[in-house]
């Protein structure tokens, strides 16, 4: 890949008078190689802070549900979501053991946007 940005670049000092559309082909060529190494990269980047807000939205949420005395109509509200936090701990570690035997070089199977939504989720049946 660092060649081919070598040879991009020489190209670049080579064409210097091309038109608009021209270049934006051959930066179309780049990220065709280019763009799943930066997502991979973002996604490495980003996963320890989107880890730890799951778990801690889990964990938070858990200590909640036992100190929670359940008024009319509550009761569902508080399983629903101790299931959520359930599910999102149970996912996490399974994509985690999974994500542990991956090499930076191949895809994630530990999403950043999957762990945003889990969060998310968790911290809407929270409210």
């Amino acid at each position: 890949f660092t060649a081919q940005l070598h040879k991009a670049e020489e190209w670049l000092y080579e064409h210097m008078d091309e038109e608009k559309q021209v270049f934006v082909d051959k930066l179309a060529e780049l990220k065709v190689i280019g763009g799943p190494v930066e997502r991979r990269f973002r996604e490495e980047e980003r996963r320890p802070d989107l880890i730890a807000a799951l778990e801690k939205a889990a964990q938070d949420s858990r200590a909640a549900i036992r100190q929670a005395k359940p008024k009319n109509g509550d009761g569902e509200k508080l399983r629903s979501l101790n299931m959520a936090c359930a599910e999102a701990l149970k996912w996490l570690a399974e994509a985690r053991e999974k994500q542990s035997k991956l090499t930076r070089r191949e895809d994630p199977v530990l999403d950043g946007d999957v762990m945003v939504a889990r969060t998310e989720e968790i911290n809407r049946l929270a409210e």
